[in-house]
C-alpha cells in the first residue's frame, strides 16, 4: 500500500515537472525566434546601422579631445568601431604601452562626472554605442561630455594649485 501512495505521488511529480519544462521549452523557443529576429534585423540593415554606430563613435572621440584641449584637461578618447574609451591623465593613448600613462582614479572621476550629467559609461570609461542611439542621444552626449571634461579640468586645476 505504501509503495503504491509513492508511485502515484511520484507520477504526479513527474506529470507536473514535465509540465514546467514543456513552458520552459516554449519560452525558450520564443526567445530563441526573437533573438534571431534580432539578428536578421541587424544583419538585413548593417550597411546603414554599422557605419552610423561608427561615424557616432568617431564624433564622441573627437569632440571628446577638441573640449579637453580647449579646456586645458589631460584627458583623451579612442574609438573602435562602436565603443569609445576614455582615459584622464593622459593627452592621447596611441599605443598599449601609453596606457600606463592613465590616471584609473582620474578617469573614475571623470566617469562618475558623466553618470551626473546623464551619460553612463562604465566606471574604466567605456562606452559602447547601439542602434538604439539616434542623432538627440549623440547630441545629449556631447553636452554631456563637454559640461564634464570642463568641470573636470577646473577641478585638476584647483589641485594642482
Amino acid at each position: 500500500m505504501c509503495e503504491c501512495r509513492h508511485a502515484d505521488t511520484r507520477q504526479e511529480s513527474f506529470r507536473a515537472g514535465d509540465a514546467v519544462l514543456q513552458r520552459t521549452e516554449q519560452r525558450l523557443l520564443h526567445g530563441r525566434r526573437r533573438d534571431v529576429a534580432c539578428v536578421d534585423h541587424l544583419a538585413s540593415n548593417a550597411s546603414v546601422f554599422y557605419p552610423r554606430m561608427d561615424a557616432y563613435a568617431r564624433t564622441i572621440a573627437t569632440h571628446v579631445c577638441d573640449v579637453a584641449a580647449h579646456a586645458g584637461a589631460a584627458v583623451a578618447a579612442n574609438c573602435v568601431g562602436p565603443c569609445v574609451q576614455l582615459f584622464a591623465g593622459a593627452n592621447s593613448i596611441p599605443t598599449l604601452a601609453a596606457l600606463e600613462r592613465v590616471d584609473k582614479d582620474a578617469t573614475l572621476r571623470l566617469t562618475e562626472l558623466l553618470v551626473r550629467n546623464g551619460v553612463s559609461p562604465l566606471p574604466r570609461g567605456l562606452m559602447y554605442l547601439s542602434t538604439a542611439h539616434d542623432d538627440e542621444d549623440i547630441d545629449l552626449t556631447l553636452r554631456a561630455l563637454r559640461v564634464a571634461i570642463e568641470t573636470f579640468a577646473r577641478e585638476s586645476a584647483g589641485a594642482r594649485r
